[in-house]
């Protein structure tokens, strides 16, 4: 059967002949009770103690008691199976979180506008020494230019 779960934390990895996964303490039904999360199934580094899953209410299934003495075993549902709410939430968090890492590599204005002139000065170097100028000849035409554009100025 499904139901929800409201995820408390993170106890442990673990690591079993089915595979690796995590297990969850989450407050099911009133109570808090143990939860398996299975790596193949849902990406457990989500759920970490710190995640902002905590206290999100997540897809779960358990299998009823066969008799009164065998304890009822919960299992977290497959990332397909979880509801669209919680999966468009992590991946919203997920965006929003690599563009502001991404953000800090676009330059600011004026240190474009730094970087575009240096780019200019390299070009303009190179292309002198490409048409076979030597370096008094681009001395004399640095100020030249300089003197030139003091005057316009």
């Amino acid at each position: 059967m499904i139901t929800k779960g409201k995820l408390v934390k993170t106890l442990f990895r673990f690591k079993k002949v089915r595979g690796t996964g995590v297990i969850l303490r989450m407050n099911v039904r009133g109570k808090e009770t143990d939860v398996i999360a299975y790596e193949k199934d849902f990406p457990c580094g989500l759920l970490a103690s710190k995640s902002f899953l905590i206290g999100k209410d997540l897809e779960i299934q358990f299998s009823p008691q066969i008799n009164s003495r065998s304890k009822i075993r919960y299992e977290l549902l497959k990332w397909d199976n979880q509801s669209d709410q919680i999966r468009l939430g992590i991946i919203n968090h997920l965006i929003t979180g690599i563009a502001k890492a991404c953000i800090q590599e676009i330059p600011w204005e004026n240190e474009a506008n730094e970087e575009h002139s240096k780019d200019l000065e390299i070009r303009e170097q190179l292309e002198r020494i490409y048409l076979g100028k030597d370096s008094t000849q681009i001395s004399q035409e640095d100020s030249l230019n300089n003197k030139g554009i003091e005057e316009n100025q």
